[in-house]
């Protein structure tokens, strides 16, 4: 990646949605407390799911004093006096139109790394029907998500016109122990230690993410090359239709000698000159999730 966008990966981080459950009766309230409430289900226990989104009480909340301010607002509002955390998503915005095209094969490769950390099963993109542009890039387990979408198409799709994000990364948190109580004052523990866990054994898993796309790859390389009509017509157009799978100069080697290139090492040089295709150094990686990292902690004033 060029050093001159590596600079340009800036992300601002605020809580998106909180899920609590509750026993207590949700009490009426004023419109604009009941405003921050997206979502009310009745539970078979007799409790209450609400999912909350504290940034319609005034605006966005870009610092975790300023959440736990609104938080501690709307829940005495409503009635809530005793409540359990079951989900938390931290959103990672851009407000730059251009960020997620710039920015989606650095996020691809991102969540693929913790797909493979963490052997997740539920991992998904979504392209737009009609548009054919990548517009999610998800996976799921049970005790956290991560998903980097397009805001903007979103907003559109929508017809939400107060949201000012173009492009957004985002961490779940799910609790998958019952037993385990979350209240608002574990949130620097849930993002500032247990994602920053997850990040940095991320990191370690680059080479096995490069790997499990290079094995998918080949697989399909394999497939589709004899089919009629033809898929694609040589190797330079199967590389160039799936280059946001190929991260490294490395594993594009590895890739063209999977299917039987002769002279990888030369075939891939000439297709980088040709194509200009991205590659991300380690120093690359580590920069973008350290920005992850900073932002998260500049949210929680940790840093200026």
């Amino acid at each position: 990646m060029k050093p001159e966008k590596r600079k340009g990966y800036n992300l601002f981080a605020s809580v998106h949605t909180t899920q609590i459950e509750t026993m207590n009766e949700y009490d009426d309230a004023p419109e604009y407390i009941k405003n921050c409430v997206n979502s009310r289900f009745r539970k078979k226990d007799g409790g209450e799911l609400l999912i909350l989104n504290l940034n319609r009480l005034v605006g966005d909340l870009f610092s975790y004093h300023d959440f736990t301010v609104a938080f501690d607002t709307v829940v005495s509002e409503i009635g809530i006096e005793e409540y359990a955390i079951k989900r938390i998503d931290m959103r990672f915005d851009s407000y730059d139109s251009d960020h997620y095209r710039e920015y989606q094969k650095l996020n691809r490769y991102l969540i693929s790394m913790l797909a493979c950390a963490y052997e997740t099963k539920n991992n998904y993109k979504t392209d737009g029907l009609f548009s054919q542009r990548q517009i999610s890039v998800a996976i799921k387990s049970d005790d956290f998500e991560i998903e980097n979408y397009d805001r903007e198409v979103k907003n559109q799709n929508t017809g939400n016109v107060t949201e000012q994000a173009k492009s957004r990364l985002e961490e779940r948190s799910k609790r998958k122990d019952r037993s385990t109580v979350w209240k608002v004052d574990d949130l620097e523990e849930i993002f500032c230690k247990m994602w920053f866990r997850r990040w940095d054994r991320a990191y370690k898993c680059m080479e096995l993410t490069q790997k499990k796309y290079n094995e998918a790859l080949a697989k399909i390389y394999y497939e589709d090359k004899d089919k009629k009509p033809a898929v694609f017509k040589s190797v330079s157009e199967f590389l160039r239709r799936y280059q946001d799978c190929i991260f490294t100069r490395k594993q594009l080697i590895d890739l063209l000698n999977r299917i039987g290139v002769e002279n990888p090492e030369t075939a891939a040089k000439n297709f980088k000159n040709r194509s200009g295709i991205e590659f991300f150094s380690k120093s690359d990686i580590k920069y973008a999730i350290n920005q992850i990292k900073k932002s998260t902690l500049r949210y929680f004033e940790k840093v200026s």
